[in-house]
C-alpha cells in the first residue's frame, strides 16, 4: 500500500480541486486504523495513476476478512458457554 503510493507519486499531483491527493503516510495510517474500508479505497484510487482498478477484489478480501472474524467470534463464544455449562455441571 504505502511502498505502492510512493512509487506512483501519489500525494505530490493535484486534483480537479487544485488540492494534493492522499499520500502514502495517510493512505498507511488509514489501512492501519480502518483497512477494511480504506484497502478497497485504495484500490481504486490507483487508477489514477496507471494502475488496475482492483476495488472489486479489495471488497471481496474485506468481506471474506470480516465474515472470518465474525465466524471465529461466534466459534469462541460457543466454545466458552460449553465449557461453562461444563463447570457449572460440577458438584
Amino acid at each position: 500500500g504505502a511502498k505502492e503510493a510512493s512509487d506512483l507519486g501519489m500525494g505530490t499531483r493535484l486534483d480537479a480541486r487544485g488540492k494534493k491527493g492522499t499520500g502514502p503516510a495517510g493512505w498507511f495510517l488509514g489501512m492501519l486504523l480502518l483497512w477494511v474500508f480504506v484497502y478497497p479505497g485504495y484500490l481504486f484510487e490507483r487508477r489514477k495513476y496507471g494502475k488496475k482498478n482492483l476495488l472489486i477484489g479489495g471488497i471481496l478480501v474485506a468481506t471474506v476478512f470480516i465474515l472470518v472474524a465474525v465466524g471465529m467470534g461466534k466459534a469462541i463464544a460457543d466454545r466458552q458457554q460449553e465449557v461453562q455449562n461444563l463447570l457449572n455441571s460440577i458438584p
